[in-house]
């Protein structure tokens, strides 16, 4: 399930990616009907400390146990963004006593956006 919401001039769309492996969610920025940029936030499997299997059938779940409690974090890191103007297509990764910051210009594999 996707949600909108504003920031200054912008929309934003959010959610989870769909059937994916791993734990996707995405920030999908425009403004005036034009797409500016693609966040996404990445979280090790480790971290969740849940099995896929789990991660698929309790979707619910999963959004009140972690996204939740994070998605304000995710928010402002989208926001600091739009404000100093970097519309690079970026991911948070989150992984095991790590977060680091990856352009996806510099990602080998093709990521598609709803």
């Amino acid at each position: 399930m996707t949600k909108t919401f504003p920031y200054k001039r912008f929309m934003i769309k959010e959610g989870l990616k769909p059937e994916s492996d791993k734990f996707q969610y995405f920030f999908s920025v425009s403004e005036g009907g034009e797409k500016k940029a693609h966040y996404c936030i990445w979280v090790d499997d480790e971290v969740l400390a849940k099995t896929k299997e789990f991660q698929k059938a309790c979707r619910g779940v999963l959004e009140e146990e972690f996204i939740n409690p994070h998605k304000s974090e995710w928010i402002k890191w989208v926001e600091e963004k739009l404000d100093r103007r970097d519309f690079r297509n970026m991911v948070l990764k989150i992984e095991k006593g790590d977060t680091k910051e990856i352009d996806m210009s510099e990602l080998k594999e093709k990521l598609e956006f709803e």
